[in-house]
């Protein structure tokens, strides 16, 4: 098509009234990109006038991309206000390419203005990030945009949560590998530093924890060892099962959390009935159940595919660890439970590996 000035336009209205209605669909795009090499004669939200276009709509990776590059170059400051459906849909398919210079250039954008797109896309590129063995640029992702989120007047909650937790979780990993070498010079920072990220790290919590990550030898778990409160019980249960997925697989502590957090399905337990195998869970409930699980988590079942998962399939570690722990612990303790009179409910939410509406089980 032939280059076509706003200024033949006589205002705003009649701009887009010849992009909606007159301009053929397929010459939209080109329109646009023209478009962005002037300065702005009108107050035009350009980056709806895009998402009405064929290219953004049939989900041309490379146009959506041209596009964005040009728009966050000349106009910088209105992209970082802009960006979340447009960088929704770039993130999604860089990350299923493993499109590394189009994540970093998506992450450059998110850092700059994370609360403008914290209910679209920033929470799920972290998640993205983390499922996909990007564990290095979670962190820097995460401690870039958690104190921003924090500090909005824009949002209300906890929105920094799951950011400042993936911090939070890279030093637990980082004080498991000093401690596990006698190493506790650092103990004392990691302690303000979490207490900063907002969460508690008072000795009645934290000593456990210290005292769990300080052992060699974390196999011979016995419940009756374990604190009465389930919070309590919970926690030790988590880093256990953190310390577990390292030594056993090498997973990072920060991905065997998010698979630790969809164990929280009472449906899940209680599918035998005879004594001791309360907890115990087939391999091929067990899978589906998690499967199931990951749509809801990451939102999109393209990217819902076990091969993107660099360090391969979590189920097994998650079965091993159970059925090694949970049902031992159950068997071992069975009458125990029933002459104290708790019912198999309350043990369900005792034992389980961690527990809906919980902000923090680490």
């Amino acid at each position: 098509m032939l280059p076509i000035k706003p200024e033949r336009f006589k205002d705003q209205e009649a701009l887009l009234d010849y992009y909606y209605d007159e301009l053929p669909e397929s010459e939209r795009y080109s329109f646009l990109m023209q478009l962005l090499d002037y300065p702005p004669v009108f107050e035009l939200e350009i980056h709806e006038m895009f998402l009405d276009s064929l290219e953004y709509n049939e989900s041309n990776y490379l146009a959506i991309a041209a596009f964005a590059t040009k728009y966050n170059e000349l106009l910088p400051e209105e992209y970082a206000r802009t960006y979340e459906f447009i960088e929704l849909a770039l993130t999604t398919t860089a990350f299923y390419l493993k499109d590394k210079e189009q994540i970093n250039r998506s992450l450059a954008v998110l850092k700059r203005n994370p609360v403008a797109g914290i209910d679209t896309v920033v929470k799920k590129v972290l998640f993205q990030l983390s499922f996909n063995g990007y564990f290095a640029e979670a962190v820097d992702f995460s401690e870039a945009v958690w104190r921003p989120l924090s500090e909005s007047d824009k949002l209300w909650g906890y929105p920094e949560y799951d950011f400042a937790y993936t911090i939070y979780l890279c030093k637990l990993e980082k004080q498991y590998e000093l401690l596990q070498s006698g190493n506790v010079s650092e103990w004392n920072s990691f302690l303000e530093i979490i207490k900063e990220l907002g969460f508690d790290n008072s000795e009645e919590r934290m000593d456990p924890v210290f005292s769990i990550l300080s052992m060699h030898d974390t196999d011979n778990l016995v419940i009756d060892n374990l604190p009465v409160v389930k919070e309590e019980r919970l926690l030790i249960l988590n880093i256990h099962f953190l310390i577990y997925m390292k030594k056993t697989y090498n997973v990072p502590f920060i991905l065997s959390e998010w698979w630790f957090n969809l164990l929280h399905g009472k449906g899940l337990f209680n599918k035998r009935k005879e004594p001791g195998a309360e907890f115990f869970i087939p391999y091929k409930v067990l899978d589906k159940y998690i499967t199931g699980r990951l749509d809801t988590l990451l939102v999109n079942k393209e990217i819902i595919k076990m091969e993107v998962i660099s360090i391969g399939h979590p189920n097994r570690g998650m079965k091993v660890f159970l059925h090694k722990h949970l049902i031992t612990w159950t068997m071992n303790h069975l009458n125990l439970i029933k002459k104290k009179r708790k019912n198999l409910e309350g043990m369900i939410l005792v034992l389980m590996v961690a527990a809906r509406n919980t902000k923090s089980v680490a």
